[in-house]
């Protein structure tokens, strides 16, 4: 039963894995860092409303090259559960805008969540995340889309039905707030290709299926 509970708890956690608005949409440059705390997650039915979760982050991104950022987030939420979640990622920007052309993202991402309990045999699991992002600059605001593409190791051995792999289209908005401060507000449609009466907690869906996300980051710079 424990294993079981685990299994449904890490499966959930899967589901939340972009839940984190998107931030590296630009080159920050060689040598440039910003840290973020993010907050924001699916809006599920609880208590006759709707509420969304309040899963936080916090994360640090630098400029590795002219064209590559290299970022690290920790994901909060889930201490609450005797886990620790970590990722790591790399953002490749081959083009930029110019005109209505955007500027292209494209990110890897392996997520790892870790057992603190004790007494548990499987106690880590890795899952790498693909997400390209467009982005279009006018004034102080960053108009962005894209998507995640979550692609799990291992399926939920309780639920043979489940998707083999986890598609996220998002899109939003960032704010320059000041010389240094950043805010990005993003809407996503976590699990667009999940069936809504596939997921374990009661989310609210889009056409029956995923979960209507609601995200928000706010970034400053440190060089």
């Amino acid at each position: 039963m424990k294993i079981l509970k685990l299994s449904a708890l890490l499966a959930f956690l899967v589901f939340l894995t972009g839940c984190a608005a998107q931030t590296s949409l630009e080159p920050l440059g060689k040598g440039n860092t910003r840290t973020n705390v993010g907050l924001g997650g699916p809006i599920i039915e609880i208590f006759g409303t709707h509420l969304p979760v309040p899963y936080l982050t916090a994360g640090v991104a630098t400029g590795l090259s002219d064209r590559v950022n290299g970022s690290a987030t920790l994901h909060l939420l889930p201490f609450a559960y005797e886990l620790a979640g970590l990722d790591l990622s790399a953002t490749w920007f081959p083009i930029l805008q110019e005109g209505w052309r955007p500027t292209l993202g494209l990110q890897g991402r392996v997520m790892g969540f870790a057992s603190l309990r004790s007494g548990i045999g499987d106690r880590f699991r890795a899952y790498p995340i693909v997400t390209p992002t467009f982005a279009w600059r006018k004034g102080s605001r960053l108009f962005y889309g894209g998507g995640d593409l979550v692609l799990p190791m291992t399926l939920p051995d309780y639920d043979n039905r489940s998707v083999k792999a986890i598609v996220s289209p998002l899109f939003g908005v960032k704010w320059r707030l000041g010389s240094n401060l950043w805010l990005s507000t993003e809407l996503k449609w976590q699990g667009a290709n999940a069936r809504s009466d596939q997921l374990a907690v009661k989310y609210v869906p889009l056409a029956g299926h995923g979960a209507i996300t609601t995200l928000a980051a706010l970034e400053w710079g440190l060089r």
